[in-house]
């Protein structure tokens, strides 16, 4: 099974935190965006690394940010996020493998048949 878009991502923080001699842990998420401004994706990771980095969350956020590949477009944002911005491709691919797998096929317990005309 292929991963989802926040599972690439996530992947690719860890990878790039730990390029920077800091531990990911666990308490720290990458989830999709309430609001387009704010990108696709959205990371916390910088708010949950702060303390014990001992570093602003706004600078660790700044120092992820630069580390990371640009396959995204990527912003910082107060009071430590780090915004992913997906590009058009990428978001085709995500549809293309969302239809695909069986997360957009519906299931039901009791299937009915049913007849749509066209008229």
């Amino acid at each position: 099974m292929s991963k989802t878009l926040s599972e690439k991502i996530k992947d690719e923080i860890s990878s790039a935190l730990e390029e920077m001699n800091y531990s990911p842990g666990n308490n720290w998420q990458v989830y999709a965006s309430d609001k387009s401004a704010h990108g696709h994706y959205a990371t916390n990771a910088p708010m949950i690394l702060a303390k014990s980095s001992k570093q602003s969350p706004m600078k660790l956020a700044e120092k992820l940010a630069q580390k990371m590949k640009n396959d995204f477009k990527i912003e910082v944002a107060s009071p430590g996020f780090v915004n992913f911005f997906l590009t058009p491709k990428q978001l085709n691919q995500a549809w293309q493998e969302f239809l695909v797998s069986s997360d957009a096929q519906i299931k039901t317990k009791n299937p009915l048949k049913i007849q749509i005309e066209f008229v």
